[in-house]
């Protein structure tokens, strides 16, 4: 759901207000057109130079459409996507025809709950995200998630597909057991099991097992297109995730790594 949205005197250069501090006006349309080609060409995708932040890389896919990944934390040193072509600026100094490219990820947060210590906070709390329920402890957990969503507010682009994506290093067994992920409210600081955030709706259900041996570590990957086109119209500054799981099955025990969560999110 949306946090509180940033005032008008924020709006970007597409809504016809003055740019915002950190979000430079269009000035090198090239970037995506020469990207889009190199990767027509090379078949696989490129990164658009001049749009790479801290938190944000944005890939020209060989079918002509566009790939921005936001990540939660700030990754430094990247060098390009999975499959990708690094294209040189790492430094954002411009734009694609049409558009701005704001500097977003300062909004993202998370946090974990736990049943068991219900008044404790573990705002960002360690790397590792816990979810659903371990017959060693009696531990039961939820996390939740924040992804910077103004990179999404951008009218003259059409988004075909939007996801979040988490990496799993840890399951009960390699038994694949599903997984949720729900729109939820807003989480502070303050946020602990008994005063979690509203679970709103339930967006996807992924089942899977990674993080043992016979199933190694890796990504899983939750749907969130409705939500990112509602963030895109609406004008949300972010997304609030949760992932939550069976709470009375053991098998269904799953640990995240907290910082390789991203939303990756195909316009055109």
């Amino acid at each position: 759901m949306p946090l509180s949205l940033l005032p008008a005197a924020g709006a970007s250069a597409l809504d016809g207000g003055a740019p915002t501090a950190g979000r430079p006006t269009v000035s090198r349309p090239a970037a995506f057109r020469s990207a889009a080609e190199r990767a027509a060409r090379l078949g696989r995708p490129v990164e658009v130079a001049g749009q790479r932040t801290a938190f944000t890389n944005v890939y020209a896919n060989p079918s002509g459409s566009f790939t921005t990944v936001q990540h939660l934390l700030p990754v430094q040193q990247r060098q390009g996507g999975p499959g990708s072509e690094d294209s040189q600026g790492s430094t954002m100094d411009g734009a694609g025809a049409g558009r701005t490219a704001p500097v977003v990820g300062a909004l993202s947060n998370w946090t974990s709950v736990a049943k068991k210590t219900p008044a404790i906070s573990f705002w960002k709390k360690g790397p590792v995200a816990r979810v659903g329920y371990e017959d060693d402890t009696k531990g039961t957990w939820r996390s939740l998630f924040t992804v910077d969503a103004r990179g999404l507010w951008q009218k003259k682009i059409t988004i075909l597909k939007s996801s979040f994506v988490i990496r799993n290093t840890h399951s009960w067994s390699c038994t694949p057991k599903p997984v949720e992920l729900w729109d939820t409210g807003r989480i502070y600081p303050t946020t602990t099991w008994s005063k979690q955030p509203a679970w709103f709706k339930k967006l996807d259900t992924v089942t899977g097992a990674k993080g043992r041996p016979g199933c190694a570590a890796g990504d899983l990957a939750f749907g969130i297109t409705a939500n990112a086109k509602a963030a895109q119209a609406n004008r949300w500054d972010g997304m609030t995730l949760g992932l939550r799981a069976n709470e009375s099955d053991t098998y269904g025990w799953k640990k995240f790594d907290a910082k390789s969560a991203k939303t990756v999110t195909e316009w055109k």
